[in-house]
């Protein structure tokens, strides 16, 4: 049997107790793959025959793009899992490249054993049908920004989705803070970093949005959402 991994805080199990949770694991099946910074775990295109679950470290899924390049679909720090909604599919191949952003270990639970958990632990199956289906709202919102053309467009959707929900159209000088540097939000957009970071000064022109230590302010919201719009 191999040692259970740290894997409490993985959103699969959040209703269940420590104990519960190694009750759960102890008697399944499961393999745990250690990968270096840098590695492909899964290649898009592989068959998904187990659950993944990213017990240390994060990665990131990228796709290709019709003309050639990649587009980072979402970095994921542990514990998570990857790619669980494909499992089940009629066309269970993965969509994206899974690779490892630092030293990662993966737990790979096969697929008839997350059958038999679904059946001893019907929490276990009501939180994987939750998590799933928050995946397919999160999907949506990324093939959104996809269709968006420009770069300008699609920082604006960006730090628009990040304004607190309290906030009105009318307000002004609001700051957020993005879960991504500019390399990371430049592999998220799908386009190069220097193309970025010149988008972020012509906004930073247009007074639309200050860059800063804290993140970026959002000088004019309806000016930035209208920019989604024209861009």
């Amino acid at each position: 049997m191999n040692e259970i991994p740290d894997i409490y805080g993985c959103p699969l199990w959040a209703d269940f107790t420590e104990d519960e949770l190694s009750d759960l694991i102890s008697g399944t099946r499961y393999t745990v793959i250690s990968y270096k910074k840098g590695d492909i775990i899964v290649t898009q295109g592989d068959i998904c025959k187990y659950l993944y679950i990213l017990a240390k470290g994060s990665v990131r899924t990228e796709m290709f793009t019709e003309e050639g390049g990649t587009v980072t679909i979402a970095n994921i720090p542990s514990p998570h899992p990857l790619a669980s909604a494909f499992l089940f599919a009629d066309n269970n191949r993965f969509p994206v490249d899974v690779i490892a952003e630092e030293d990662c270990a993966v737990m790979r639970i096969p697929k008839d054993e997350v059958l038999r958990m679904f059946t001893l632990y019907p929490k276990f199956l009501s939180r994987y049908i939750a998590f799933n289906s928050n995946i397919t709202n999160f999907l949506s919102s990324k093939l959104q920004l996809m269709t968006i053309r420009t770069i300008k467009g699609k920082l604006a959707w960006y730090l628009c989705s990040l304004i607190p929900k309290t906030s009105t159209a009318t307000t002004r000088n609001i700051i957020v803070k993005p879960d991504m540097n500019q390399t990371e939000l430049a592999r998220f957009f799908g386009v190069a970093r220097p193309s970025l970071a010149r988008t972020i000064s012509e906004m930073e022109r247009d007074n639309l949005i200050k860059t800063g230590r804290e993140g970026f302010t959002i000088i004019n919201v309806t000016a930035l959402k209208e920019s989604i719009q024209t861009s």
